[in-house]
């Protein structure tokens, strides 16, 4: 009942137009024994048949070529995470504890420290424009930093399904090189396993409610 709720999800964001890791629902039979039915799913990694921006190769350290081939995510860091930058602007009250951000890829350990200082400070130039007075002015707010639709899509997806972990953890952003558009894009979706319905804490199974107000519910452990 858990996995399914990935298959449902990332065929209903691909089916936005966004790329979405693909899934197959899959037997297993292990020495014999039947194991029961599994989901096959994609990873998240940059790729032509998947995020589809230019590979960053470490030498990629100016003009054009810097500016994209990047994935980052805010996740826990208990399966090994380790944070890259964490963002000057805390959680909305009343939550507590700081923004963390991750590197995807590249990882922490093969990106070029000029390639780190470019995409955190991109990022944290968004947040700064998000958080200003003028966050609605066209040129001098968020808007030239992201690509609007996506995040639109992305907030639909996880109010839709109230998706307990939505924009807390397991939320994925990437950058393309300026030559391509070069904003920031929410997505791919990833780890919906405990929504619609499926999660019993944090008024996640109730139909009623917005999950962008999680501070307000549960604070705490959030990251927006």
């Amino acid at each position: 009942k858990t996995l399914i709720r990935n298959v449902l999800t990332y065929k209903l964001g691909n089916e936005m137009g966004n790329y979405t890791p693909r899934t197959k629902l899959c037997e297993l039979v292990l020495n014999g024994n039947y194991q029961g039915v599994y989901v096959f799913t994609e990873r998240i990694k940059q790729n032509p048949g998947r995020v589809n921006i230019n590979e960053l190769e470490y030498k990629d350290t100016v003009g054009n070529e810097l500016s994209g081939g990047y994935i980052v995510k805010i996740d826990k860091t208990t399966g090994g995470g380790i944070v890259a930058w964490t963002s000057p602007y805390a959680q909305q009250p009343p939550a507590w504890g700081p923004v963390n951000y991750q590197l995807h890829d590249p990882d922490i350990d093969t990106i070029h420290p000029l390639q780190q200082n470019y995409i955190e400070n991109y990022i944290t130039n968004f947040e700064t424009a998000l958080n200003g007075p003028n966050f609605d002015d066209p040129v001098l707010g968020y808007e030239p930093y992201i690509d609007v639709l996506s995040f639109i899509d992305f907030l639909i997806v996880n109010e839709l399904s109230k998706n307990v972990d939505g924009y807390r953890i397991s939320t994925f952003y990437h950058k393309e090189h300026i030559g391509q558009g070069g904003l920031l894009k929410a997505g791919p979706l990833w780890d919906f396993n405990l929504a619609w319905g499926n999660a019993d804490y944090c008024q996640g199974g109730l139909t009623t409610g917005w999950e962008m107000d999680f501070n307000s519910v549960c604070g705490g452990g959030g990251s927006l």
